[in-house]
């Protein structure tokens, strides 16, 4: 591959904004990856920070699902507690069965959450 701009010049990196074939005159280095020099450097820069910053949400996002773990276990643990609650002091066990009931729905909630929340943060960074 020859540089876009000199024809003649074999190129020594792709832009990364553009994907234009640059020789050693042409290209500037901006960090991660290769700009076409006074065109394009801001916006690789720019591509940068944005990959920079969606690695940082996949951090929060992961962190954010364990809080709504922790908050569902809670409520499972409640649930549970209402149902024992029903069924050791009431005869009827209508309400020990539906508290149960929400006590597995939200333990099974956590549990999804918390699987997802790994699963986020495990992407590469």
């Amino acid at each position: 591959m020859n540089c876009y701009e000199h024809p003649d010049r074999p190129a020594v990196g792709i832009c990364k904004n553009c994907q234009k074939g640059l020789c050693a005159d042409c290209a500037a280095d901006v960090g991660d990856g290769l700009a076409c020099k006074d065109r394009c450097e801001q916006a690789v820069r720019d591509i940068n920070e944005i990959v920079r910053r969606s690695k940082t949400a996949y951090q929060k996002v992961g962190m954010a699902h364990r809080g709504m773990a922790t908050f569902l276990a809670l409520l499972a643990f409640i649930m549970a507690g209402f149902a024992l609650f029903f069924f050791a002091l009431t005869d009827s066990p209508f309400f020990a069965v539906y508290f149960a009931v929400f006590a597995v729905a939200f333990a099974l909630g956590a549990f999804i959450s918390v699987r997802s929340g790994r699963r986020i943060e495990s992407v590469d960074s």
